[in-house]
This record gives structure tokens, sequence and C-alpha cells, in this order.
């Protein structure tokens, strides 16, 4: 008996002749692709802002009788619709646009709180200002809180801001501490 053999056919691989006109038209395609005219980049006509610091005069000597304090300027506090980089312009007494064009530089409560100790830095009887994080070992006579409530343009150019404060002394002392309210301007909310 004859041992059974199993015999497998393979097909003959594509020859250059039959792959030929295959890759021509491939390439064909490939290169009629880097002729096809792309649009023109558009220039970006978004505009970026920052806050600055009220112009002042440097830091005057504060004397020998004054006490130099060091103060810490906490994160500030932002109202959830602000934390955005577009700018909020108040269109009616309701409505909020925000403006993709025309952005903050940097994220506006790190904005308020730069420009707050930028500001407090001024004072005559301010030695030193920090903004949290606080180093560790820093010794803070005095701490600044800060809640925006509102930040906004205005239809008419106008610009809104409301916001509390409080300061606190550290370490704690008893008694009331400063603290209170930038309002709105008196058009606040008409349109």
């Amino acid at each position: 008996m004859k041992p059974n053999v199993i015999t497998r056919v393979f097909p003959a691989s594509p020859s250059i002749k039959t792959m030929g006109p295959c890759l021509l038209a491939a390439g064909l395609c490939l290169l009629s692709a880097c002729t096809i005219p792309l649009p023109s980049a558009q220039p970006d006509a978004t505009r970026y802002y920052l806050l600055s610091a009220a112009p002042g005069q440097p830091a005057a000597d504060a004397g020998p009788t004054l006490k130099r304090w060091v103060v810490g300027v906490r994160a500030v506090a932002i109202a959830p619709y602000l934390e955005t980089k577009s700018f909020a312009v108040r269109s009616q007494a309701n409505e909020v646009i925000f403006l993709d064009s025309t952005r903050w530089g940097e994220p506006l409560d790190q904005g308020i709180a730069r420009v707050l100790a930028e500001n407090l830095q001024s004072l005559k009887n301010v030695m030193r200002v920090s903004t949290q994080p606080f180093r560790a070992d820093e010794q803070r006579d005095y701490e600044v809180l800060l809640r925006v409530a509102a930040c906004e343009g205005a239809t008419n150019g106008e610009v809104r801001f409301s916001a509390g404060w409080r300061i606190l002394a550290r370490p704690p002392v008893p008694g009331p501490w400063p603290r209170g309210i930038i309002p709105l301007p008196a058009s606040a909310g008409r349109t």
C-alpha cells in the first residue's frame, strides 16, 4: 500500500506584470493629492488681555514708627460662570454671552490675586505680600480673602465688578475684623 500523501497547490505570487498597473495607479493618486489646493491659513483674531495693578507711587519709606505688615492673599474665589478664558459680557439682565475672540491671558482668579498683591505691596505700611500657596515657615500678620461675584463687560462698554472681601489677623485675634462688599454700579442689571 502506498502512504497517503497530501499535496497542496499554492497560488502563484502576483507578478510585477499584474501588480504594475495597480502600483502605478496608487502612485498617481498620491501625486495628485499633492496638487489639490489647500485653504490658506487665516490670521487668528483672538485678543488676550491681562489685568494690571493701579498706577501708583513706589512704596515710600515707612519710617521708624510705622509697623510694616506681612500680608497673605488667599486664593481668590470667583463665580463659576467666570471660570472660563472668554470674556463675559452681560447683554441683558439675565443673559451673559462669552466672546470667543476676546480672552483672558491668564485664569481670572489668578490675575485678580496677582493684581491685588501688587496693589497691596505698593502701600507704605506693607513689608511683603505673598499669595497662596503660602510657605509653611512664613509668618503673616494678615490674610486677605476675596470672593468675586461678577466681573463682566456690558454692551455699552462699561465694566461691572462685584466682590466681597475679608481681612483675617494671623494668628487669630478675637473681635470683628474688617469685611466689606464692592458693589456693582447702580446701572447693573439694566439694559
